[in-house]
């Protein structure tokens, strides 16, 4: 069902690429265009298959959260630190309660590019980027075994 509407969306996304070409409209052949990949990217995501959650060690998590920020903090043009440090500064340094919505404008960072990298800051996966945060009705906060050392490395920076 979401696979034959992906691609039923595709198809009129190319019909509508094809038009603009057509009328030399280059406005809707770049909006087109756009759609077009965003379909073929949803549709990857949609064919890989689905990722086990790791046993639910929350030691061997704040390891790596440790690990990682640090590093993060040296690559400052990373999309995780870009998150991070939004939040940071948005939410006064964990003090003000930030909606997701106002985390992703604040980024500046597209869409589609912020919650790609969002969840991979929100879950314990294998292959996540280390879970910083914690959301609850749209709500983001820092993850409270993790919260005092994210805290101090921003305030060391």
């Amino acid at each position: 069902m979401i696979q034959e509407k992906i691609e039923s969306i595709n198809r009129v996304a190319v019909e509508m690429y094809k038009e603009a070409i057509q009328t030399n409209n280059t406005s809707f052949e770049n909006k087109a265009l756009q759609i077009i990949k965003d379909i073929n990217f949803i549709n990857e995501l949609y064919k890989k298959p689905k990722v086990k959650e790791v046993s639910n060690n929350s030691d061997d998590e704040i390891k790596k959260v440790k690990r990682k920020v640090p590093l993060w903090m040296k690559r400052q043009h990373q999309y995780n630190y870009i998150i991070l440090s939004t939040y940071m500064k948005i939410s006064n340094n964990d003090e003000a309660p930030v909606l997701l919505s106002n985390l992703e404008k604040e980024s500046g960072m597209n869409s589609m590019l912020f919650y790609r990298h969002y969840n991979l800051m929100k879950n314990i996966f294998e292959k996540n980027h280390a879970k910083v945060f914690v959301e609850e009705k749209e709500k983001v906060s820092l993850w409270s075994p993790v919260t005092e050392f994210i805290i101090e490395t921003f305030k060391n920076e």
